[in-house]
């Protein structure tokens, strides 16, 4: 038991460490490649972005976690964690793609924000299998799981920036692709790693009840 502990905390640690040290050389290459006014941009897009998704998913990253972690059907939590995320990422997508058509003066002037916007539901679409894995204290699958976005980042700019010339438009496919990959990666690790995968048992009673229990999240959000 104390060597698995020590093992999951490493693990914590570790990934921690190596996402900031990859978040650090991806804010250093972006910052140092891209012009200031384009990098302050892509800054502002994904401030609204992340903003934005933070609220739809009325935190019920904590609830499932928590619910995972004493006993619940992981099973059920993963599929109404995931159908809550894919729900209400598309509706956001098709809102914000319809308010592209209603206001297009607004969206030339930040004209990331569609683009960037696929990059940021893809690591929203993530989101349900890594609070399964962290509810589930499967923290060194947690570990690959959230390092794969800038990982994948890391390399993809260094690559650029050594042979050729780094513009937004490269760094808007690699967020996509980097995006991607995570949901990927969070899929197959859950899939069959830990052998949990999405089910159509369950009805959306089951999910008011979720929603119920996370009122006092979604006050805070």
């Amino acid at each position: 038991m104390k060597k698995n502990l020590v093992k999951d905390i490493s693990a914590s640690t570790f990934q921690v460490i190596f996402n900031q040290a990859l978040g650090l050389v991806v804010f250093i290459l972006t910052s140092r490649y891209l012009a200031k006014s384009v990098y302050g941009e892509l800054n502002w897009s994904l401030a609204i972005l992340t903003s934005m998704l933070t609220i739809l998913s009325l935190r019920l990253e904590q609830i499932i976690v928590r619910k995972v972690a004493a006993g619940d059907n992981p099973s059920k939590m993963l599929t109404l964690f995931a159908g809550h995320s894919l729900f209400f990422g598309l509706l956001f997508y098709v809102v914000l793609f319809s308010a592209s058509l209603l206001f297009p003066s607004f969206f030339e002037q930040h004209n990331l924000l569609l683009v960037l916007a696929i990059s940021q539901l893809l690591s929203f679409f993530s989101s349900p299998f890594k609070q399964l894995a962290n509810g589930k204290e499967s923290f060194r699958f947690l570990a690959v799981m959230s390092s794969v976005s800038n990982l994948v980042k890391t390399i993809c700019l260094l690559g650029i920036v050594l042979f050729s010339v780094l513009t937004v438009q490269q760094v808007l496919i690699i967020y996509i692709i980097a995006s991607l990959a995570e949901l990927v990666v969070s899929i197959y690790i859950v899939q069959y790693k830990l052998k949990i995968s999405v089910s159509t048992g369950w009805m959306l009673k089951d999910y008011f009840e979720l929603i119920k229990e996370s009122l006092p999240q979604i006050s805070v959000v």
